[in-house]
């Protein structure tokens, strides 16, 4: 779910329609949920690839 939100967010960003801010936002929400290690270690440095 955490994926396709994010590439939606991506996309918006990239034509301008989504502050950047948003992004930290959602890592923010994802941070507090129990996701496994290697999914929130990849939020915490907002990297990885879906």
């Amino acid at each position: 779910m955490v994926t396709g939100v994010r590439q939606f967010l991506l996309h918006g960003i990239t034509t301008k329609a989504v502050p950047s801010a948003v992004m930290a936002q959602l890592y923010e929400v994802a941070k507090d949920w129990e996701l496994p290690i290697e999914v929130g270690s990849l939020a915490a440095h907002g990297t990885g690839s879906s």
